[in-house]
């Protein structure tokens, strides 16, 4: 599992040069032909270029959040993000009574009010 897993990030990590190139490349081509459709060069050329290099930009930062999402699973917060009882100041036990904090449902896993 854990080899599939690193052939898994590996192929995610291969596609940012993809991700950089294509943008670019893609807004340079689009500027250029409305550049000559209407008659406008280098202006369009220019921006589409830019939203490209953009767009280039942000799949890349995107990629690399995927990777890191998937090295690193999440894990579940075991406390309230209030706080245990004795900080807030409530006297009960597992903190029930108090709204969005963590409770037992019927089957014993833990579940937010």
């Amino acid at each position: 599992m854990a080899a599939y897993n690193r052939l898994r990030q590996m192929a995610v990590l291969t596609t940012i040069p993809m991700a950089l190139m294509t943008g670019p490349v893609v807004g340079f081509l689009v500027g250029d032909f409305l550049d000559r459709k209407f008659a406008t060069a280098p202006w369009l050329m220019v921006v589409f270029s830019l939203v490209g290099i953009v767009s280039g930009v942000r799949q890349t930062w995107r990629l690399i959040q995927r990777a890191e999402a998937e090295k690193e699973p999440q894990k579940a917060p075991l406390e309230s993000p209030r706080g245990t009882p004795s900080e807030t100041g409530n006297g009960s036990d597992n903190g029930d009574e108090r709204v969005g904090v963590q409770a037992k449902d019927a089957g014993g896993r833990r579940r937010w009010d």
